[in-house]
């Protein structure tokens, strides 16, 4: 299936670069048969795979399937060329069927919680937190339980749970932070958020602006995009004009490097998933020898 997948990716990055530079012509039609013909192997492989091994195999490759989903039937094409949908509709139909997705969409939702997670480890989420609900923001020591409202979770006495005023905040600025990014990312992969979400994100940066006055939190998330996937690299936070910290990841790579920036003094830290580090004063180095470990994919 993993060659069937690239020989299928290769048709589409075709079909994308014909989309996007708006290159419509008659050549379209000998990749309407390419993908034709290529989605008849899919049926074929498939029927050897169990049930379970296909699901396995559509999460693995999500990235790659929502590319092909988006070129060949979904936002990318109609805004673009949308009367090219019925030639391509049929072979994208017979691929997904394959998979046991008539309808791809709905579990495309669930490619930016993906994404999000594996940006955030290493950098606010470790492997010793204990995860309940998904996205991971909903732990303990974040949003809290997506199950009760954030009046409930945040409106209560700091010492309902036995925790400092500060240990209250930190947890507060936590929540903000992550679903900021958890929102750049949802836009940069499904192009619109849920409104529930949006909803959600504006009152807990408005609890957050109460309890933390003048604050001038604002978070930044770069990506390094191919053609069918978005990898988020970097993640910048400015507290105050005098206070921020940036933090980079390598695809495929499950070391973060951490600079802080605050009155005047550099700090950095390198660290992963597996072991959050403290702070040391002075710039990074970048040419320090480290061992990269590869994340399982």
């Amino acid at each position: 299936m993993d060659t069937i997948l690239q020989d299928t990716l290769a048709i589409v990055r075709k079909i994308h670069n014909i989309i996007i530079h708006s290159i419509v012509s008659t050549n379209i039609d000998q990749y309407v048969t390419s993908l034709n013909a290529i989605s008849l192997q899919w049926k074929t492989t498939s029927r050897s795979l169990s049930k379970q091994q296909r699901s396995i195999f559509f999460k693995t490759h999500i990235q790659d399937l929502y590319f092909i989903h988006e070129n060949l039937v979904g936002s990318v094409i109609r805004e673009r060329h949308k009367k090219l949908i019925v030639k391509f509709r049929y072979g994208h139909d017979i691929i997904f069927a394959s998979l046991d997705t008539i309808r791809p969409i709905m579990k495309f939702k669930q490619l930016p919680t993906i994404v999000f997670t594996e940006f955030l480890k290493g950098i606010t989420y470790f492997a010793t937190d204990n995860i309940y609900e998904t996205p991971i923001y909903h732990r303990p020591n974040s949003c809290g339980t997506g199950t009760l409202t954030i009046k409930d979770k945040f409106g209560r006495q700091t010492d309902y749970i036995n925790e400092t005023a500060m240990t209250h905040i930190t947890y507060i600025r936590r929540c903000y932070i992550e679903r900021q990014i958890y929102n750049d990312i949802f836009k940069a992969i499904l192009y619109k958020q849920d409104i529930a979400h949006l909803k959600e994100l504006e009152m807990i940066k408005r609890l957050y602006d109460s309890k933390v006055p003048n604050s001038q939190l604002t978070v930044t998330v770069s990506h390094y995009e191919e053609p069918s996937h978005l990898h988020p690299t970097q993640l910048h936070i400015q507290y105050t004009t005098n206070h921020y910290e940036i933090y980079r990841k390598t695809p495929l790579s499950n070391i973060v490097r951490c600079e802080k920036y605050t009155n005047g003094k550099v700090f950095h830290k390198i660290q992963t998933f597996e072991k959050e580090t403290h702070w040391i004063e002075g710039p990074l180095n970048i040419r320090e020898k480290i061992k990269i470990k590869p994340l399982s994919v």
